[in-house]
C-alpha cells in the first residue's frame, strides 16, 4: 500500500491510499482512498487503473464511530464481487470501529452477511450497525 499527501489550499492536507486488491474474476483492482479529515473517500477502479467503476464515502460521527453513507458499483460491473471487496476493505481500514448504514431493505441481507445488524427502520431506510 503507497501513502501520499496532497498539500492544498486547504487547513488540513488531504491524504490518500492506494491499495491493490485481487478479485475473483482473476484481475486485480485499485482501490484509492481519500481523507480529507471530515470524510473518507473510496474510489474503485478499473484493472487498467483508467476508469471509476466503484466508490464509498464514510462520515466520521464520534470517537470509533462512522458512518457509511453510500457504497456503489457501475451497473455493468455488478455481480462480480467488487462491492464486496470494496465493502472488506472498508471494514480492514475500520476495524474496531462501529460502522452505521441506513439501506433500503433489499440491501439488508448482502450487509448482513458482513456482520451487520438491524437496529431500526424509518420510513424505506432500515438503519444497520456492525459493532466493532
Amino acid at each position: 500500500m503507497t501513502h501520499r499527501r496532497l498539500h492544498q489550499a486547504h487547513p488540513e492536507p488531504i491524504s490518500f491510499f492506494i491499495s491493490m486488491m485481487p478479485t475473483q474474476i482473476g484481475c486485480v483492482m485499485q482501490i484509492e482512498r481519500l481523507d480529507s479529515g471530515n470524510m473518507y473517500q473510496y474510489i474503485l477502479w478499473d484493472e487498467n487503473g483508467s476508469r471509476v467503476i466503484g466508490g464509498a464515502t464514510i462520515l466520521p460521527q464520534a470517537e470509533r464511530l462512522v458512518h457509511l453513507k453510500n457504497i456503489n458499483v457501475t451497473t455493468e460491473r455488478r455481480g462480480k464481487g467488487l462491492g464486496n471487496i470494496l465493502l472488506e476493505r472498508i471494514l480492514m481500514d475500520f476495524q474496531g470501529f462501529e460502522i452505521t448504514a441506513e439501506v433500503f431493505e433489499g440491501r439488508v441481507a448482502w450487509y448482513a452477511r458482513h456482520g451487520f445488524k438491524r437496529v431500526s427502520k424509518h420510513g424505506t431506510l432500515v438503519k444497520l450497525l456492525k459493532p466493532p
